[in-house]
């Protein structure tokens, strides 16, 4: 339990899976939070639950959307299955960077319709067969990692680019990748550092209107919550750059605005 600036404390509430495989808990009270479960199907530490892990650009309490889950699928053989219908599986994935090394990526399995094999290329010549693997690269580059998700009916292919740790010599090197909101914030925001690039050691810097930095902090693949805490109101620009490996210049992820601003 933690208290905001307005002296309501952010318990727990309702939970419900995204579309994303990680769950979102909400609040009893109106506050501007809410907590993220990033593995939720493991135990202890490692399903990697983030208390305040997004910032929301308004109040809330109790707005989480309760939806049905619409991917199941046929229940094959059930009475109800009066169709006849035959689960085909859709592959998906998403892949999330290790902490401590920038070079371990773990892919987490999101297919959908009843597949009962996985098999996955990391575009390094290496494989798994594994529902959930982790891979450690042997070195920064641009790698296709492809999932091959099947039943006894079908198979389904789903593929992405990663790029890890490129450096700003890459041709049409990217300057979107990230992405901040709330903006106009005021106690805290949301920096999201998007894309399939994971970085090395990205870097946020914030500079006044003067040019002076006053705040940097240390960004991962997707999202971060960046405290705002003891800046003025006012116009500040912002850069975040990764530092890509020794001896190259960092390359630019992305520049902007944020105005932080009394709620």
């Amino acid at each position: 339990m933690a208290f905001t600036d307005f002296n309501l404390c952010t318990c727990f509430s309702e939970l419900q899976l995204g579309p994303d495989g990680r769950i979102y808990g909400n609040v009893p009270n109106s506050v501007e939070y809410l907590h993220v479960i990033d593995q939720p199907n493991k135990k202890g530490d490692g399903c990697r639950f983030q208390q305040h892990g997004m910032k929301l650009p308004t109040l809330n309490k109790f707005t989480s959307p309760h939806f049905p889950y619409y991917r199941l699928g046929p229940k094959d053989g059930s009475p109800c299955d009066t169709l006849g219908l035959d689960n085909l599986p859709v592959a998906k994935f998403r892949c999330s960077q290790d902490s401590t090394d920038y070079l371990t990526v773990e892919f987490t399995d999101q297919s959908t319709y009843e597949p009962n094999s996985w098999s996955w290329l990391f575009g390094d010549g290496t494989s798994s067969q594994d529902t959930s693997p982790v891979h450690t690269y042997a070195q920064p580059g641009i790698y296709e990692v492809c999932l091959v998700a099947s039943n006894d009916n079908s198979s389904s292919t789903y593929c992405k680019v990663l790029e890890i740790a490129t450096s700003a010599t890459i041709e049409a090197q990217p300057l979107d990748l990230v992405s901040v909101f709330p903006n106009p914030a005021s106690t805290a925001t949301n920096f999201s550092l998007g894309g399939d690039y994971l970085p090395r050691a990205a870097m946020l810097t914030l500079y006044s209107a003067t040019g002076q930095p006053v705040r940097s902090q240390r960004l991962m693949a997707g999202w971060s919550v960046v405290g705002l805490e003891g800046l003025a109101k006012g116009m500040y620009f912002w850069e975040v750059r990764d530092a890509c490996l020794p001896g190259q210049e960092g390359r630019v992820l992305g520049t902007g605005k944020l105005i932080v601003a009394e709620f």
